[in-house]
């Protein structure tokens, strides 16, 4: 379904990202791990447009590189930036809204059902809640639209261990359903749990391609490039 190949990034006479290729099927996760400045959230950003890339990005056949973002998330894609990036002068209500695809009403219930706190706060603005908070609603709004392939960046960012927990909950929930998911991690949150793969970056390279046990089994690999150990 997803397929990448050589897909590379450059921030001026900078290389941000290079040579990076995976492929993931319906209902499968890849977690990429790396330290802060991996390349990350540089793969996010490219893989949802907001960054121009060189390569292939091919989602369900569709070549990606060279589109709108918005045109992206009509793939049905569905993008939740380490930023949040909620509209902050409207409430919780509205971001909710507005990431709803038609008007089923019972998504928003699903929303607040899955994540108390923004039912408590479903009229405050969004611009006043905690990052916590901010994090819980831009991944609830990203999944109203019940996207195809999600791609997550650091969706624990900030949250208590009980939430932490849900969100684990939410994405297995969204894998059931055939969903693939490109999770974005610095720190093993929900990797060990959730992704079927794993692939760590450094200095905006692929420095590992595999399963955690694998990962697990390589403490030097650990320790240069997640400052684990």
């Amino acid at each position: 379904m997803l397929k990448v190949e050589a897909l590379g990034v450059n921030y001026g006479a900078v290389r941000a990202l290079e040579g990076v290729h995976f492929t993931l099927e319906p209902g499968q996760v890849l977690a990429v791990l790396g330290r802060n400045g991996s390349g990350r959230s540089t793969l996010a950003r490219a893989l949802m447009g907001l960054v121009p890339g060189c390569g292939r990005v091919q989602w369900r056949g569709r070549d990606l590189l060279g589109l709108a973002p918005h045109t992206i998330a009509r793939c049905g894609v569905g993008y939740v930036p380490e930023t949040r990036d909620v509209f902050a002068l409207l409430t919780v209500e509205q971001n909710l809204q507005l990431g709803l695809r038609g008007r089923d009403r019972r998504r928003i219930d699903w929303a607040y059902a899955t994540f108390g706190q923004l039912q408590r706060r479903r009229s405050t603005l969004a611009g006043l809640l905690s990052g916590g908070e901010q994090q819980m609603l831009s991944l609830a709004r990203s999944l109203l639209a019940q996207p195809d392939l999600l791609i997550v960046d650091e969706p624990c960012e900030g949250l208590a261990p009980h939430w932490v927990e849900t969100v684990g909950q939410v994405l297995r929930e969204q894998t059931a359903r055939g969903a693939c998911i490109v999770l974005m991690e610095q720190k093993l949150d929900l990797a060990p749990a959730l992704a079927d793969r794993l692939m760590v970056l450094g200095r905006g390279q692929v420095v590992f391609a595999g399963t955690l046990e694998a990962l697990q089994d390589d403490p030097v690999l650990q320790q240069t490039w997640l400052g684990l150990g």
